[in-house]
């Protein structure tokens, strides 16, 4: 489900940071329960096969328009809802660390 949306992000926009690895790094971050910081999240991504520096991260962040980004939550949504049509009507808490990383992005996004 993810793959088919993110294929539809250019893979070559940006020269050091693209929309498709962007968008990849933050939804990792978020879903990843295992993930506690940003550092443990680039040194997973440096130490695999994906050499990304946080500063290019920290920057992209502040340059790209969030709009996309916003698009492609909503897709997603969508998509969890159509395939499961379950998960509209579940009522579950969230966790503090989804809370948390969550305000993270929001508030990465709203840059």
């Amino acid at each position: 489900m993810v793959k088919s949306i993110l294929q539809k992000l250019s893979p070559c926009d940006y020269p050091s940071l693209n929309k498709q690895l962007l968008f990849t790094i933050w939804l990792t971050y978020i879903l990843d329960h295992r993930l506690t910081s940003m550092r443990a999240l680039f040194y997973r991504l440096n130490h695999g096969s994906i050499p990304v520096a946080m500063s290019t991260f920290s920057k992209a962040n502040k340059t790209r328009n969030t709009q996309i980004f916003q698009q492609i939550f909503r897709q997603l949504a969508e998509e969890v809802k159509r395939q499961n049509s379950a998960v509209g009507r579940l009522s579950y808490p969230v966790y503090s660390t989804v809370r948390t990383k969550s305000a993270v992005l929001s508030g990465a996004l709203e840059l």
